[in-house]
This record gives structure tokens, sequence and C-alpha cells, in this order.
């Protein structure tokens, strides 16, 4: 079983579509970087695994949960 699997992930800003028809397995204990230059989608497929991206489609599946419409969850923060 794969930690986290992406299929046809594909996120944007307003009209313009930033990454399309992304697929990534990343196994247990495997270590996986994305690389490349400014302005190459880097930080928004980073946005679509987690969720944050208003406008994304594809499938995003962890520990072999679909999160694909999931809500990125909320943080919590405690008053000191």
């Amino acid at each position: 079983m794969n930690l986290l699997e992406l299929r046809d992930v594909r996120a944007g800003y307003g009209e313009v579509e930033v990454i399309r028809g992304i697929d990534l397995d990343v196994g247990l204990r495997e270590i996986v970087t994305i690389a490349g230059t400014n302005g190459a989608g880097k930080s928004t497929l980073a946005k679509a695994v987690m969720g944050l991206m208003p406008r994304c489609s594809g499938r995003r599946i962890f520990h072999g949960k679909d999160l694909s419409h999931s809500a990125p969850a909320r943080p919590c923060f405690t008053q000191v």
C-alpha cells in the first residue's frame, strides 16, 4: 500500500490551469522531492495535495482513504 497516491490532479487559479494530470505514488518510508523552476507549480501541487486549492480535481488518496472531497483540517490553536 502506498502512503500517498495522486491521480490526474489538476489545479489552478482563476482561468489558468497550473498543474495538469499529475500522477504520483509515494510508498511507505519513501522520500520524494518535487523540483522545478520558479512558476513550475510546486507550491500549487503542495496546496492541491493538502486540499487548500479552491479549484482542484483528481484523486488524492492518503493511507488508502480518498481525500478528494475532504476539506483541510482546521488548525487548533490554544491561547496562552
